[in-house]
């Protein structure tokens, strides 16, 4: 771009505020919806890996005898996938 054509406007210096003002927001606000759209992402995908957890969890839990689980047990099962740090077994 020729920005001597600024220079033939009615008004060059507001014509070249606007420009630079243009240049430099247009940037920011650009890498600021990045931001926002991959914070997004990030979020749906831990909720997704939660919601996988939990079933998971269940799906371990339904194959034990009868169905039960007793309390020692279950415990144990938390503590090794690393939700139950703080049960004692």
């Amino acid at each position: 771009m020729q920005y001597e054509q600024f220079n033939f406007t009615q008004l060059p210096a507001l014509t070249k505020t606007v420009f630079v003002a243009f240049a430099v927001l247009v940037p920011i606000l650009l890498i600021n919806m990045l931001i926002a759209m991959m914070g997004n992402t990030y979020e749906q995908i831990i909720r997704r890996s939660e919601k996988e957890w939990k079933r998971q969890v269940r799906q371990l839990f339904r194959y034990y005898p009868c169905g039960r689980v007793t309390l020692e047990r279950g415990a144990l099962t938390l503590q090794y996938l690393g939700e139950g740090q703080n049960a004692s077994p």
